[in-house]
């Protein structure tokens, strides 16, 4: 092992890991949030929306079997389907998201978010509404996610910031 290695293994082994990993989270949206913002001044927003989206649904489609699978989490309806949802969020995000209960049943579960990660985290790095591409990222990589598990179910994000709205919505629905 290098003088290095052991340096660095000794300073992580001090660090608690709850601060570890708020740290990787948060470096995590906010390198994401950064990235975006400069691509989208980069290529233009409608070219950037396009690659945006098209990138989190793939990875939706990587993620959400692998955190069904690995966790057993079940997806056989909108409640399990909304958990998942915030097991994925949780493990990607952390603990960072608030919401309320709207409606909830196995064929439809409807969660008003009222705090937000990658809005917070946009408005800090001087993004302006307008030029804040989550909604569609979210809606492709949470519906592609879920498809990619259970094509049965369906996400919509009915109400989003970025559009103008004063909150996100997001409706998860088991269709027949």
């Amino acid at each position: 092992m290098s003088k290095s290695d052991e340096l660095t293994e000794a300073i992580m082994k001090k660090i608690p890991d709850e601060i570890k990993w708020k740290a990787a989270y948060e470096s995590y949206v906010g390198s994401v949030c950064g990235y975006d913002l400069t691509m989208a001044a980069v290529l233009g927003m409608d070219k950037w929306t396009e690659i945006h989206d098209n990138l989190w649904g793939e990875g939706g489609k990587f993620t959400y079997p692998q955190v069904k699978e690995g966790f057993n989490v079940p997806c056989t309806n909108a409640i399990e389907a909304a958990t998942l949802a915030a097991v994925v969020s949780n493990l990607g995000h952390g603990p960072r998201y608030e919401w309320e209960v709207i409606e909830e049943t196995p064929k439809r579960a409807v969660y008003r978010f009222t705090k937000c990660p990658w809005w917070d985290t946009y408005l800090a790095f001087g993004g302006k509404p307008e030029n804040i591409v989550c909604a569609g990222g979210h809606e492709r990589f949470v519906g592609d996610g879920l498809k990619a598990v259970n094509p049965k179910l369906k996400h919509t994000l009915t109400k989003a910031l970025p559009r103008g709205d004063p909150y996100c919505e997001a409706c998860y629905e088991l269709e027949d």
